[in-house]
């Protein structure tokens, strides 16, 4: 196209490949504060801060995911199923989406042949990230909820988890001989495992959080959470989120929630709970203007990590609030 002159507009705009990157760039970074994405749980943050601090932790760890890591992807590639633009395509584009929402590389996607619904990330600090994705997820999670998981994994990626959530599998394999991992072994006493076991709950708050800014719909996340604790059997409009929420208020009030000191992940209650709060803050409409609409009363980012800590922390767990 050009104009009255002869001269085509649209000649001074770059296109070239380097732009787009620095125009990606330059979106993700507005997100990032002290070089941490702006919609990771402060919880998250402070604990494995903590973690970090403990005199030679954080290196050895390192120096033994480099051996573990790239045997597993090893074992995934040889087993699994990969995607790709050709292969099962509207899963990879699932995951591009989730990526360039993130403002992260786009992950390897393997499909494993696993009737549990279930999903996990690997990678040392977003180098050369990995998803895999079980065939029961697949089958019982609508192509949004499947949108919500991926990009779930992708905040998993995004705030450099996979290094500790694939050292806490690794640790559970106790039959493991990897160099390195029986001085790991030798660091995990009940108040280690502990400690790693509560950051990883409040890590999986943050990745939530990511698979809310990822998703389509906000309900996706809801109904995601309700499959995993029914195994997806029941059909799509059998799920009551009021109702398991419910769960919840008895849950809290009863000691036996400290059997949850041992869990890696908080019950499906108390992430709907926090993923509600979410769902209410300043900070996903800053990722989703779109979705905003007027008259709306958001929570801070410091009184939306309030919150969710009441909720997810064990000990201390608080009633369920009706509004701010």
């Amino acid at each position: 196209m050009h104009d009255a002159n002869g001269s085509n507009p649209t000649a001074s705009i770059n296109v070239g490949w380097d732009t787009y990157v620095r125009s990606r760039r330059s979106s993700s970074d507005a997100h990032l504060v002290g070089g941490v994405p702006d919609y990771a749980f402060a919880l998250d943050c402070n604990l494995r801060q903590k973690l970090n601090a403990m005199p030679g932790f954080k290196q050895l760890a390192r120096a033994v995911m480099s051996t573990y890591l790239p045997r597993v992807k090893q074992q995934i590639n040889m087993n699994y199923l990969k995607v790709g633009p050709t292969q099962m395509p509207e899963v990879y584009q699932i995951a591009v989406d989730c990526a360039r929402r993130l403002g992260i590389g786009v992950p390897e996607v393997f499909i494993e042949n696993n009737t549990s619904m279930n999903a996990g990330a690997y990678a040392i600090e977003d180098d050369a990230p990995l998803i895999t994705i079980t065939t029961g997820m697949l089958e019982r999670a609508t192509p949004g909820e499947l949108k919500a998981c991926i990009g779930h994994e992708c905040g998993h990626i995004h705030n450099n988890h996979t290094l500790y959530t694939c050292l806490i599998e690794l640790l559970a394999d106790a039959g493991s001989t990897l160099p390195g991992v029986g001085a790991l072994a030798s660091l995990a006493s009940i108040p280690f495992q502990l400690a790693l076991d509560s950051w990883s709950r409040a890590a999986e708050v943050t990745a939530d959080r990511a698979g809310m800014i990822c998703s389509d719909s906000i309900d996706d996340n809801y109904t995601l959470q309700a499959k995993l604790m029914s195994g997806g059997v029941l059909g799509e409009n059998a799920y009551d989120v009021q109702a398991i929420l419910r769960q919840y208020d008895t849950l809290r009030e009863t000691p036996i929630r400290f059997l949850e000191a041992r869990s890696t992940h908080p019950t499906s209650a108390r992430r709907i709970i926090a993923e509600h709060e979410f769902a209410n803050s300043e900070v996903l409409y800053g990722w989703r203007p779109e979705w905003r609409t007027t008259n709306m009363n958001l929570l801070s980012k410091t009184e939306l990590d309030e919150r969710c800590k009441r909720y997810i922390n064990i000990k201390k767990s608080k009633e369920r609030g009706g509004g701010r």
